[in-house]
């Protein structure tokens, strides 16, 4: 299955805070099909981001073919925007436990706040989740994506 990747941005689809969209859909846009920044509809890439023509959309329903959310921000402090906490779990309920994974950009993001802090925010997101459902978030899935041995 390829890549069709929905790019939330939700609130911060500017060239600055947004650079990580724009690099995805600078050298991998073929596999974009959507920014997910409900304050932007109806405007593209290219109109905010000054990259490609990609379509901004208001949620993950107006992306049906895409099986891939990104967090395109370097949030400050690697604090999450509150809002965005049910979108991603809105994107675990629509592509499946065993399809996601949480995943950082480590070291880099130690620009932007400590591992740790980084590492919280996303297992807060996900309390509420069964153990077997945390370890393939935070571990399984990933080391069969990348066939590392668990």
């Amino acid at each position: 299955m390829s890549r069709r990747i929905i790019i939330l941005t939700e609130g911060h689809t500017e060239p600055h805070a947004g650079k990580t969209a724009a690099c995805i859909i600078r050298y991998k846009g073929e596999d974009v099909v959507a920014l997910l920044d409900g304050t932007q509809v109806g405007n593209t890439s290219g109109d905010l981001l000054g990259v490609g023509q990609v379509p901004v959309v208001g949620q993950l329903d107006d992306a049906p073919q895409a099986n891939t959310l990104l967090l395109g921000i370097a949030p400050p402090g690697g604090k999450i925007p509150l809002p965005w906490r049910a979108i991603i779990l809105d994107a675990i309920r629509i592509f499946g436990v065993d399809r996601c994974m949480f995943a950082s950009n480590f070291p880099v993001d130690g620009l932007k706040g400590s591992w740790d802090y980084l590492y919280s925010q996303f297992k807060k997101a996900v309390a509420d989740f069964s153990l077997a459902d945390r370890r393939k978030l935070f571990a399984e899935n990933a080391a069969r994506f990348y066939r590392i041995a668990a």
